[in-house]
């Protein structure tokens, strides 16, 4: 797979600044931990097809999770030079408002890469780097449910969360959505 640098943009295409997020992998880096690959990217046919594909139940960071199943089965090169411009849109899937849920499926495609990983030998996050970004992706979409005033997605969650992060229960945040679920 191949990715480079990106320049942002305003809304009528004028260049602001160099992104500097996107940039190659530092010796001893991985990608499950430091996603800094850009939304343009490319890869060879046979590289996606030894991969389980788009998934469709990724709205937002489906770049990420394709990406990660990419690194499972190639390698990453990067050019360090700006080779399409990225325009900022308040309106687009993963900048502003949008930007927590982008991130919420982003760590739904690290935890789902941890999953496929697991005993491969392959690059992976510790079981205690992933207990915490499962504990940090269930206190996120608990504050977005109850943001949302969704009781019942509330509710849901602070039980399973409760029964697959025994970590959570001494955690400030989570009891107090646990008390404000009751409360709202």
């Amino acid at each position: 797979m191949i990715n480079s640098a990106c320049q942002w943009c305003d809304e009528s295409l004028n260049i602001i600044e160099k992104y500097k997020h996107y940039r190659p992998l530092a010796p001893g880096e991985e990608l499950i931990r430091h996603l800094c690959i850009g939304s343009f990217a490319t890869f060879k046919r046979s590289a996606y097809l030894a991969t389980s594909g788009f998934d469709p139940a990724f709205r937002k960071a489906l770049d990420h999770d394709i990406y990660l199943k990419l690194d499972e089965v190639g390698r990453l090169y990067f050019v360090d030079e700006p080779l399409y411009l990225y325009r900022r849109n308040p309106q687009g899937i993963s900048q502003d408002v949008n930007g927590m849920r982008a991130a919420q499926f982003s760590a739904l495609a690290r935890l789902n890469a941890y999953a496929r990983r697991k005993g491969t030998g392959q690059a992976n996050l510790t079981v205690e780097e992933a207990r915490s970004l499962r504990e940090t992706w269930y206190l996120r979409e608990m504050l977005h449910a109850r943001l949302q005033g969704d009781r019942a997605s509330l509710r849901q969650l602070l039980r399973e969360a409760w029964r697959v992060l025994p970590s959570l229960r001494t955690n400030r945040t989570y009891l107090a959505h646990l008390l404000r679920s009751f409360l709202m």
